[in-house]
């Protein structure tokens, strides 16, 4: 399935390709991205945007805009390759582990 927004000057909610799950239950996926080799599922760009959005639009209770996961022992959740930005609090419910040379400001605070 190929989908395209041919627009020069696309609207806030311009889409390519668009999916929808009716179900109100926790099960099942809008848009589902796969691949039986090694290579990518669900492939991302922009010019000056964001490549992956994820949006939780839930009000109230426990919800997440992306989530990640790998059944590897070896394997990552997620992977970033440059600088992490985060705006807001970050939550890290297991040890961390911080390889190399690193300059923690005064801004850090490590609770327990």
């Amino acid at each position: 399935m190929l989908g395209v927004a041919a627009s020069i000057l696309p609207g806030v909610n311009s889409t390519g390709v668009w999916g929808t799950n009716l179900g109100t239950g926790a099960n099942g996926n809008g848009v589902l991205g796969s691949h039986a080799g090694g290579g990518v599922g669900v492939y991302g760009t922009s010019l000056s945007g964001r490549g992956v959005f994820g949006f939780a639009t839930g009000a109230s209770g426990v919800n997440y805009g992306i989530v990640g996961k790998s059944n590897s022992p070896d394997g990552f959740a997620g992977f970033f390759e440059g600088k992490v930005k985060v705006d807001g609090k970050l939550r890290v419910d297991d040890d961390v582990e911080i390889d190399g040379d690193v300059d923690i400001d005064d801004n850090v605070q490590v609770d327990g």
